[in-house]
C-alpha cells in the first residue's frame, strides 16, 4: 500500500513527535513501495555532547518507534524492522545515511497500539512539578517494578542526593567551554530567534521568562560565565535544585550493555508513553548519566542492574493544571525525503 503525501504527512508529524537529545530532530524519512526508510542527518549529531553517538541513536529509536505507532493507527503493522546502525547504513547521501528500514502490511485485526492516544499527550516538563496524589507515587512504583530497566526512587532524602549531584555534574559539564557554545546553539532565547518553533530549546521549553532568558543568554557566555565561575556563584546560575526536589521520584532508565541505540531509543519511548498514561510528565536530567562517576555512583547507590548501562535519569513528577508547552519541530518538507 502506497501512502497519500497528506497520510505521509500526519505519520511524520507524528512519528517526529518522540523525544530527541536536545529537540535536535535527527531522523529523516523516505517512503518507498510498502516501506519506509530512516535515515539520521550526521549534522544534527552533537560532536561534543554526544561523541559516542548513543544519544542520536536513541533518538532515531525514539522515532522509529514512533513511526510503527503511527502506522498502527492507520491499521498498518510492521512486517520487518531492520536496524541498520551497526552497519553503519546501508546507504549513504551527502549527510544521510541509512539507519533503519521498515516493510508494513495492513494489519488484518485492525487494533492499533495501546500507547498511540498519548503521543499527543506528551511532552517535556522542565518546570516545577505539582504536589502529586498518593495514589500515583504509588501507581508510578508498582509501574516501575514491572520493568526490568526502570528504577524509580521517591524517597526524599534520595531526591535531595541525585538534586545536589545533578547540579554539580551540570556545572562540571557547564564549566567546558566546546559543550557549552554547543548546548547554547541550541537554546532559543528570544521569540524572535528564526528557529524558535522548529528545533532546540526555547524558553517555553525551559521555562524562562523573558527577562530570564535576556539574562541567560548573556551570563552562560564567556567572559560572563568564566567571571562567575572564579567568583564561584556560576553554580546558583544554573541549578535546577528546587525544579528537581519538587518531583515525586526520580527514574533510571537503563538498558542491557551492547544493545542497539535503535532498540533502546524504541523502548525509552515506549516507558515515556507509558507514564503520560499514568499521569506524569518529566525531564533528563542526562549529565547523570553521560559523567562516568555520577553513573557509577547511582549504579551502586540504587542497585542499578549490573549488566545494564543507565542510559537516562528523569525527574518526574504532576504536571501543572492546564499548561503544556507548545513543541517546538523542524518543518515536515525538511523531515521528509523525497528521493535520494
Amino acid at each position: 500500500m502506497m501512502f497519500s503525501a497528506a497520510e505521509r504527512n500526519d505519520i511524520v508529524s507524528e512519528a517526529n513527535s518522540a523525544p530527541s537529545v536536545h529537540n535536535t530532530q535527527p531522523t529523516r524519512w523516505l517512503f518507498k513501495d510498502s516501506e519506509i526508510h530512516l535515515y539520521i542527518d550526521e549534522a544534527r549529531i552533537l560532536k561534543v555532547g554526544d561523541p559516542s553517538r548513543q544519544d542520536a541513536g536513541i533518538s532515531c529509536g525514539a522515532a522509529l518507534e514512533g513511526t510503527l505507532i503511527a502506522l498502527s493507527k492507520r491499521r498498518m503493522i510492521a512486517a520487518e524492522v531492520v536496524d541498520l546502525w551497526e552497519s553503519n547504513g546501508a546507504s549513504k547521501y551527502q549527510e544521510l545515511t541509512q539507519v533503519a528500514k521498515i516493510s508494513y502490511a495492513p494489519r488484518e485485526d485492525g487494533v492499533q497500539d495501546e500507547l498511540s492516544e498519548y503521543v499527543p499527550k506528551r511532552y517535556t516538563w522542565r518546570g516545577m512539578f505539582e504536589s502529586s496524589p498518593d495514589h500515583a507515587i504509588s501507581e508510578l512504583v508498582n509501574w516501575g517494578h514491572t520493568h526490568a530497566n526502570v528504577t524509580i526512587v521517591t524517597a526524599r532524602e534520595e531526591v535531595k542526593f541525585l538534586s545536589r549531584l545533578n547540579d554539580a555534574m551540570s556545572l562540571r559539564f557547564f564549566k567546558s567551554k566546546p559543550y557549552r557554545d554547543e548546548l547554547l546553539s541550541y537554546m532559543r532565547f528570544k521569540k524572535s530567534h528564526p528557529l524558535w518553533s522548529q528545533d532546540g530549546l526555547n524558553l517555553d521549553a525551559m521555562q524562562l521568562s523573558d527577562l530570564e532568558g535576556m539574562a541567560a543568554s548573556i551570563a552562560l557566555k564567556d567572559p560572563f560565565f568564566k567571571g562567575l565561575d572564579i567568583l564561584g556563584i556560576a553554580g546558583h546560575l544554573i541549578t535546577e535544585r528546587a525544579k528537581t526536589e519538587s518531583a515525586s521520584g526520580i527514574l533510571f532508565f537503563t538498558s542491557p550493555k551492547g544493545r542497539s541505540p535503535l532498540d533502546t531509543g524504541r523502548e525509552l519511548y515506549r516507558r515515556w508513553l507509558e507514564l503520560t498514561r499514568l499521569g506524569f510528565v518529566a525531564w533528563p536530567m542526562a549529565v547523570l548519566a553521560d559523567a562516568p562517576d555520577s553513573a557509577t555512583q547511582c549504579a551502586e547507590r540504587f542497585h542499578l542492574p549490573k549488566d545494564h548501562k543507565l542510559i537516562n535519569v528523569f525527574r518526574v513528577g504532576w504536571p501543572m493544571d492546564g499548561y503544556a508547552p507548545i513543541p517546538a519541530r523542524l518543518p515536515l518538507e525538511t523531515l521528509i525525503l523525497e528521493k535520494l
